[in-house]
């Protein structure tokens, strides 16, 4: 992640002291599963994901909103917690992800409305150890994780009696999730980037 990325996020964050105070505030817990795809960019394609890798996350989270024109933002800290596939070999991670969105806003009536949203995620590799993949030929390749990932979220969702909200958000890489170097049944080192990108769908109760 580097610094355009940071200043990104940090961009969407500095919006929400931008708010005007007639806002409404509204904080709460946020919980979901997701599915995660991986993609390797540069290497063969037997070692593709063949199957999606169900994980899932929990986390506070707060939403903001204009009552007049329905637009707001919404962040959220989550652990989240998802699988990297390769080949046949499989691996759980864990993150700390920050997703700061923008959203807007359409009202239902009293008792529910939808939203659309989409922003950036940064999220923070916890997963508190360096040998993953340990079973995977390691004579002929080396797998490093990244320390942090640059994402972007893209979705939507519901509202309903003030306080249930049920959503989706498409996480989609932007740069790598970790490096594998291969060597091919030629002897050839292949350098290669994997992209874990991840589908979610979330309910969060909000006070």
């Amino acid at each position: 992640m580097n610094r355009k990325h940071l200043f990104i996020v940090a961009l969407f964050a500095a919006m929400f002291t931008a708010l005007p105070m007639g806002a409404q505030t509204s904080f709460g817990l946020m919980a979901g599963v997701n599915q995660t795809k991986v993609s390797l960019d540069n290497l063969s394609r037997d070692l593709q994901d063949k199957n999606k890798r169900a994980g899932f996350f929990v986390g506070p989270t707060v939403t903001f909103t204009l009552p007049i024109v329905g637009l707001g933002m919404d962040a959220s800290v989550l652990y989240d917690h998802k699988s990297i596939q390769i080949g046949d070999e499989n691996e759980n991670v864990d993150y700390v992800d920050v997703p700061v969105n923008v959203r807007y806003t359409v009202g239902l009536g009293s008792l529910a409305s939808v939203f659309i949203n989409a922003g950036p995620q940064i999220s923070f590799n916890v997963t508190g150890k360096d040998d993953l993949f340990k079973d995977f030929d390691m004579a002929r390749s080396e797998f490093e994780l990244s320390k942090s990932e640059f994402s972007i979220n893209v979705g939507g969702g519901v509202k309903v009696c003030r306080h249930i909200q049920v959503s989706y958000n498409y996480n989609m890489v932007v740069g790598k999730t970790a490096e594998l170097t291969f060597r091919d049944g030629a002897n050839k080192v292949i350098n290669g980037e994997i992209k874990n990108n991840t589908h979610r769908v979330a309910v969060a109760y909000l006070f």
